[in-house]
C-alpha cells in the first residue's frame, strides 16, 4: 500500500540509508566535541563547546560518504551561507562553518527548547499567545525574505521554542536563494522538495521556482494547527476557528498567487492587528483548556530559575521547560546539610494545575522545623512517607516520581529516597560509577509506606545524577556518562538532556524531562 501524501519523506535527495556506528571526533575545527545528537543519511549533528565561550553549541558535519560527492558539497555549503546571511533573534545563529579532516562543518547555537511540533501537541495555547508565536515566525521570514531566502520547509519540526517563550527558525537544508535560481541541483529535479502537508500548491507543481509566497502558505498551515491544538496533516476546516480569526489564517491558504498575502509584512501587519483586538480573549472562554494551560505560565515562577549556589557543591541543572511536567527544589537546613527534590508526572494533566504549588508548599512546610532549627535532623525515610501521605490526603494527584536526596558533609555521605523506579548514578572521586535504586512505589500509591533509604559515601569531587525517570538501557546510560565524565555538571546536564531524550525510545520521549547532577567541591 502506498504511504498517505503527507507521510511522504521530505529528504529532497538520497534516500536514507542503514545509519552506521559513528566514531565521535575529539575535535572539529576550533569546537571542542561532546557527543553525538543524532544522525541521518546526509549529516550527523554533535554536541559540542565553543573555544572561546563557556555554552554548548551544535556541529552540524556532511556524513562522511558524500564528501566526494559534488553536488552534496555544494548544497552543505550553500546552507552555511544562507544562515551566515540570516542574522536574526527569530533564527538560528551561525558560530562558524569550513572543513575538517574528514569533510564540512557548520557551527550553530544550541537551542535549549522543544520544537513547535511537542509544543502543539503537548500544551494547548490561547488564541492570542498562537498569533504571537506566529507573529515571531513572520518576523523571521521577513528577515529571510528580505536576504532573498525562501526555508521551502518550514513546519513545527522546524522552529524551535526557547525556554523563555521565543522563537528559532532552523534547518535549512533546502532553503534556496532567489538570486541563485538558474543552479538546479540534478538530484532535486523532478523530485518532491519540502514537507507536503505544509507546501503551497506551487511549490508541489514546481519546487525549484517557488517565491516567499510559499512560506507564506506554510505559516499559514502552522497558524492553524496552533489555533486549533493539533496538527492537520493536510485537512484544513476553517469552521474550527472563531469568526474574527479566519480572514487572516483564509488569506494566507489561499491556491492562487493573486489572493494569498503577496507579501509577509502584510500577515505581519493583520496578526499585529488581531492581537491588540478588544474582546479577543473573551474568546478563549469557549476553549477552558487552552486558557488554564496558558495560567501555567505563572506557576513556573515558582521554581527556582537555577539551583542554589554553594561554596560546597555545584549543580547543573537541564530540563524541559513544561511546567506542569516536572517539580524541584533546592533547601538549605539549619544543620548545614542540603536537601534536593526531582519529581515528574506520569503525564501533565489539567485537572493537576496544583501540581508545582502543592507540592512546593507541602513539602516545605513538612521542613519548616528543620530548616529554622538545628534542634532536629532529617530523617529522609521518615519525611517521605509524610510526604506520601499528604499526598494521599488530596484529591488532585495520581501517582507521581518524586526523588529524594539528602547531602550531609559533615558525615561524608549521601542518601537516596526514589518514589518510583528511577536510576540514580554515583560517580566517586576515581571516576567508577555505581547505579543506585530503591524499590519504592510512586508518590501517593500506598498509605503510611516506610520508603526505603540508600546511603552512601559523599567525598570531595563525588557526584550524583539524577535524571526524571528511570533509563531503560543502564549499559548505555553509563557508557554515555563515562565518555563525559570530566564536564563541569551543568555540562553534563546539557549534554546527557540531549543525548537521553532526543535520542530516547518513544516512551521515554513522551515523559515529562529534566536531569539534575550534583558535584561536592574540596
Amino acid at each position: 500500500m502506498e504511504k498517505e501524501f503527507y507521510k511522504q519523506s521530505t529528504l529532497p535527495h538520497l534516500s536514507q540509508e542503514a545509519l552506521q556506528e559513528i566514531s565521535i571526533p575529539k575535535q572539529i575545527g576550533p569546537y571542542h566535541i561532546d557527543s553525538l545528537l543524532s544522525q541521518s543519511g546526509l549529516s550527523l549533528l554533535f554536541l559540542g563547546s565553543h573555544p572561546e565561550k563557556n555554552k554548548p553549541i551544535v556541529i552540524k558535519v556532511l556524513s562522511p560518504r558524500l564528501t566526494t560527492n559534488e553536488e552534496m558539497v555544494k548544497q552543505f555549503t550553500k546552507e552555511a551561507e544562507i544562515i551566515a546571511l540570516t542574522d536574526h533573534l527569530n533564527i538560528i545563529k551561525l558560530h562558524g562553518s569550513g572543513t575538517w579532516e574528514e569533510g564540512l562543518y557548520i557551527a550553530m547555537e544550541f537551542v535549549q527548547g522543544v520544537s513547535l511540533k511537542q509544543f502543539i501537541e503537548q500544551k494547548p495555547l490561547s488564541w492570542k499567545s498562537a498569533l504571537q508565536i506566529t507573529l515571531q515566525v513572520a518576523y523571521a521570514l521577513l528577515h529571510l525574505h528580505t536576504h532573498g531566502v525562501v526555508h521551502r520547509d518550514l513546519k513545527p519540526e522546524n522552529i524551535l521554542i526557547t525556554e523563555n517563550g521565543g522563537v528559532k527558525v532552523i534547518d535549512f537544508g533546502i532553503a534556496l536563494l532567489m538570486v541563485d535560481e538558474e543552479e538546479i541541483f540534478f538530484s532535486e529535479q523532478n523530485r518532491l522538495i519540502g514537507t507536503p502537508s505544509y507546501m503551497s500548491p506551487q511549490q508541489k507543481n514546481n519546487p525549484l521556482k517557488v517565491t516567499p509566497a510559499s512560506d507564506i502558505y506554510a505559516l499559514g498551515v502552522i497558524l492553524y494547527e496552533l489555533l486549533i491544538g493539533k496538527l492537520s496533516h493536510g485537512k484544513i476546516d476553517l469552521g474550527l476557528l472563531p469568526d474574527s480569526l479566519v480572514p487572516c489564517v483564509q488569506k494566507a491558504l489561499q491556491p492562487t498567487l493573486e489572493k494569498r498575502y503577496e507579501d509577509v509584512v502584510d500577515l505581519i501587519t493583520d496578526l499585529t492587528r488581531l492581537i491588540k483586538t478588544e474582546g479577543l480573549e473573551n474568546n478563549i472562554s469557549q476553549n477552558i483548556t487552552s486558557s488554564l494551560a496558558e495560567s501555567l505560565d505563572t506557576i513556573q515562577v515558582l521554581l527556582p530559575s537555577v539551583p542554589f549556589k554553594s561554596a560546597e557543591i555545584e549543580i547543573g541543572l537541564a530540563k524541559e521547560n513544561i511546567p506542569l511536567s516536572h517539580f524541584y527544589d533546592f533547601i538549605k537546613l539549619a544543620d548545614g546539610s542540603y536537601v534536593i527534590y526531582l519529581g515528574s508526572l506520569d503525564e501533565p494533566l489539567i485537572k493537576q494545575l496544583p501540581y508545582i504549588p502543592y507540592m512546593k508548599a507541602s513539602i516545605r512546610s513538612l521542613l519548616y522545623p528543620l530548616i529554622y532549627s538545628t534542634e532536629n535532623h532529617l530523617e529522609p525515610s521518615a519525611q517521605m512517607t509524610k510526604i506520601n501521605d499528604v499526598f494521599l490526603d488530596s484529591t488532585i494527584f495520581s501517582p507521581s516520581y518524586l526523588i529524594q536526596i539528602h547531602l550531609n558533609e559533615s558525615q561524608n555521605t549521601f542518601s537516596i529516597v526514589c518514589c518510583g523506579k528511577t536510576t540514580v548514578t554515583h560517580i566517586s572521586e576515581s571516576g567508577k560509577l555505581k547505579i543506585i535504586e530503591n524499590e519504592n512505589p510512586l508518590l501517593g500509591k500506598e498509605r503510611g509506606y516506610s520508603f526505603e533509604e540508600t546511603i552512601d559515601s559523599w567525598n570531595p569531587q563525588e557526584s550524583i545524577i539524577l535524571p526524571s525517570k528511570h533509563i531503560l538501557n543502564e549499559a548505555n546510560w553509563k557508557k554515555l556518562i563515562e565518555s563525559h565524565v570530566s564536564l563541569a555538571p551543568q555540562n553534563l546536564c546539557d549534554t546527557l538532556f540531549a543525548n537521553l531524550f532526543l535520542n530516547a525510545e518513544n516512551n521515554l520521549k513522551a515523559t515529562s524531562k529534566a536531569v539534575l547532577c550534583v558535584s561536592r567541591i574540596d
